[in-house]
C-alpha cells in the first residue's frame, strides 16, 4: 500500500529535514485524518476578520494562496493591516518595496521580477496581490527568507508586538512554526492560522478544515508531499511547475521537440498520474495493482523517481521538475517498442536527459551510489552512461556546429527496433565524448 506517511518519511530524510517538529508531524497526520464533510469558509471568514492576528501559511509558491488571499482581504474590508512576509530574499523584497513605494512601474516590476524569480513572474494573482497592497499603502515589513528560523521568529514576533490597534497579516511557512514559536509570538493575541487550499478540492469550489491547538487553526489539507518537493526544487534551484499545470506544461514539451529536432511525428495521448494528493496517490497505487507493478512503482515514489511506461502510455510522477517531466515525455514520445535492451536504454536516458536540459539546464547530472554501479546491476549503468552522454549531447548541441546539430537530429529522429541499431548509434554519439 502507498502510505504517505512511509513516503514523508523517506523524502524528509532525503533532504535531511528528519526527524520531524512535532508541528510538522500535527500537520502530516491532520492530513492523513481529513474529514471528507468540508465544513464552511464562512466560518472561518467570520474568524479572520475578527483576529487580532492572521497567519497564512502559503507553503512557497501554491497558485491558489495569493488569489485567494487577495479575494479574502478584499472581501473583509481590513482596516489598514500591517504585513509581515518572510518568504522573500532581501533582494526581491526591496524589488517589490519599490513598486509599493511608486518608484518603478508595474511593467519594471515584471521584468525585473522575470530574471530574478522566474516562477514568480508568470504569476498574474501574484502581481493583482501586491498591486492592491499598494493601492491601500499598506506597510509591508520584510523579513529575509535566507535568515534562521530562530532570527525570523524574533523579528516576527518584535513586529507583532509593535502593532497596539491594527490587525497584523503574517504571510509565512505554515509548517514551519512550532507550538513554542506560536506562544512566543502571539501570546494574548486572538489569532487565526490557515495553511492552504486542498489540491483535490479547489476545483470543485469548497475547502476541507480541521482545527488544531489553541489558537484557531485551519488547516485545509496540502499534501506534505508537495510541499517536501518544493523544498528540494528550492534546494537544487531547479525549475518547478505546479501539479494543475501539468497537462499544459507536458504540450509546451511536445512542441519544444517537434521544433528543436524537427520531428514531425505526432503526440501520443497518455495518462499522467502523480503523487501530490491524496485522490491522485490512491488512483496511482490503483492502475499499478492493475498492471503488477506496485513494488516497483512504489521504490521508484519513496526515491522521488519517476516512471515511464511508454507501451502503455502512461507516466507516474513522483517530481514536479520541469526537466524530470521533461525526460519522462521524452521517452513516452520516442520509445514504440516494449522490449529495451542495455543499448537502447542507453540511447533513450540520453536523449530523455538531453531534453530535460533544454527545458531546465540547471538540472544537474544524477550521481549514482557506488553500490549501484556494480557491473551486474546493467540498468542502473546503462541509465548512468546515458545521463553522461545526454549531458555531452546537450553541449554540443548548443555550441557546436549545424553539422553536428543536423547529425543528431538524425540520431533523434531515426528509430531502434533492435538492439544492434540502438549501439550504431551509440557509438556515432560516442564521438561527442
Amino acid at each position: 500500500m502507498f502510505d504517505q506517511k512511509d513516503i514523508t518519511k523517506e523524502w524528509m530524510r532525503r533532504l535531511e529535514l528528519w526527524p520531524p517538529s512535532p508541528w510538522e508531524t500535527s500537520s502530516i497526520e491532520s492530513y492523513r485524518r481529513k474529514s471528507t464533510s468540508p465544513s464552511h469558509e464562512q466560518e472561518v471568514w467570520l474568524k479572520c476578520r475578527n483576529a487580532k492576528c492572521v497567519v497564512w501559511g502559503d507553503q512557497w509558491m501554491h497558485p491558489a494562496c495569493s488569489s485567494m488571499m487577495l479575494d479574502w482581504i478584499k472581501s473583509l474590508s481590513l482596516q489598514k493591516p500591517v504585513w509581515i512576509v518572510d518568504r522573500f530574499d532581501s533582494k526581491f523584497s526591496s524589488l517589490i518595496q519599490a513598486y509599493l513605494d511608486g518608484k518603478q512601474s508595474i511593467a519594471v516590476f515584471r521584468n525585473k521580477a522575470s530574471v530574478h524569480k522566474p516562477m514568480w513572474a508568470q504569476r498574474d494573482d501574484f502581481f493583482a496581490l501586491w498591486t492592491y497592497i499598494k493601492t491601500k499603502k499598506w506597510k509591508v515589513h520584510w523579513i529575509d527568507a535566507h535568515q534562521s528560523h530562530a532570527k525570523k521568529n524574533d523579528l516576527m514576533a518584535c513586529y507583532v508586538h509593535q502593532q497596539k490597534n491594527q490587525p497584523v497579516w503574517v504571510w509565512t511557512g505554515a509548517l514551519r512554526i512550532s507550538p513554542l514559536e506560536q506562544k512566543k509570538i502571539l501570546i494574548k493575541c486572538p489569532t487565526v492560522w490557515i495553511s492552504l487550499v486542498d489540491q483535490t478540492e479547489v476545483s470543485k469550489g469548497h475547502t476541507l478544515w480541521r482545527k488544531n491547538g489553541e489558537n484557531h487553526f485551519l488547516y485545509q489539507g496540502i499534501s506534505p508531499l508537495y510541499s517536501l518537493e518544493s523544498i528540494r526544487l528550492w534546494q537544487q534551484h531547479q525549475l518547478g511547475f505546479f501539479p494543475e499545470d501539468m497537462r499544459d506544461h507536458a504540450q509546451n514539451i511536445e512542441h519544444l521537440i517537434q521544433d528543436l529536432f524537427e520531428d514531425r511525428r505526432s503526440s501520443r495521448s497518455y495518462q499522467m498520474y502523480h503523487v501530490f494528493s491524496l485522490r491522485d496517490l490512491h488512483m496511482m497505487e490503483h492502475q499499478s495493482q492493475k498492471l503488477n507493478f506496485t513494488s516497483f512503482l512504489k521504490k521508484r515514489i519513496l526515491q522521488g523517481e519517476n516512471l515511464a511506461i511508454p507501451e502503455k502510455k502512461q507516466m507516474y510522477l513522483s517530481s514536479l521538475g520541469m526537466g524530470h517531466l521533461a525526460e519522462e515525455i521524452a521517452h513516452l514520445w520516442r520509445i514504440r517498442t516494449p522490449h529495451r535492451g542495455f543499448y537502447h536504454t542507453v540511447i533513450e536516458e540520453c536523449f530523455g536527459f538531453m531534453l530535460s536540459l533544454h527545458v531546465d539546464p540547471h538540472r544537474d547530472n544524477p550521481v549514482l551510489e557506488m553500490s549501484e554501479a556494480l557491473p551486474e546491476n546493467l540498468w542502473t549503468r546503462a541509465h548512468a552512461m546515458g545521463y553522461h552522454l545526454g549531458a555531452k549531447m546537450f553541449d554540443v548541441f548548443a555550441n557546436q556546429s549545424m553539422k553536428e546539430k543536423k547529425h543528431i537530429k538524425q540520431c533523434w529522429n531515426t528509430s531502434i527496433p533492435s538492439e544492434k541499431q540502438a549501439k550504431d548509434i551509440m557509438d556515432q554519439l560516442m564521438k561527442y565524448l
